[in-house]
């Protein structure tokens, strides 16, 4: 959700920072056109990723044999065990826990749902399924379903 927040943030000041320069340049009408389509627009921007953070609590990560599935009110994203080579639960680089899995060749990254999660990777070359934190449960409840699940793609030790 961080990267949400500050997506919204620096879009709002590059927002302000052209409808000020607008204003500036163009006087009065300027000032009655561009600051108000800057208000309405960031409050739109902000309405967006706070929607996006309230649907998460409401979120369920599932565990079954077919696969690992993430829904939400709107949204359901599910990775098939058949399109996996191998799925963990490692430390995020950014913190916290995260359950990593690696695809097999040939199958496509799967479109991140309403709050980025699926999402690839590029820094760590996985598929980041879901950030722990964001969810109301343990490592230990995770772990202890990837196990049960996922057969021999699981790796116990966090490595892929």
């Amino acid at each position: 959700m961080r990267r949400q927040f500050r997506f919204a943030a620096v879009l709002n000041a590059i927002l302000l920072v052209i409808a000020i320069a607008f204003a500036l340049r163009e006087g009065v009408v300027g000032a009655v056109i561009a600051l108000p389509c800057a208000v309405v627009f960031s409050a739109a921007v902000w309405f967006a990723v706070w929607r996006a953070k309230r649907t998460l609590p409401g979120a369920v990560f599932r565990v079954d044999g077919m696969g690992m599935h993430l829904e939400a009110e709107r949204s359901a994203r599910s990775i098939a065990w058949a399109d996996l080579e191998a799925v963990t639960l490692a430390t995020h680089p950014r913190g916290g826990q995260a359950v990593l899995a690696t695809l097999r060749p040939g199958v496509p990254r799967p479109a991140p749902g309403t709050f980025g999660l699926p999402v690839w990777s590029t820094d760590l070359r996985c598929l980041v399924v879901v950030m722990l934190d964001l969810l109301q449960t343990t490592p230990e409840a995770v772990s202890a379903a990837l196990a049960a699940n996922a057969g021999e793609r699981f790796r116990p030790d966090g490595r892929l």
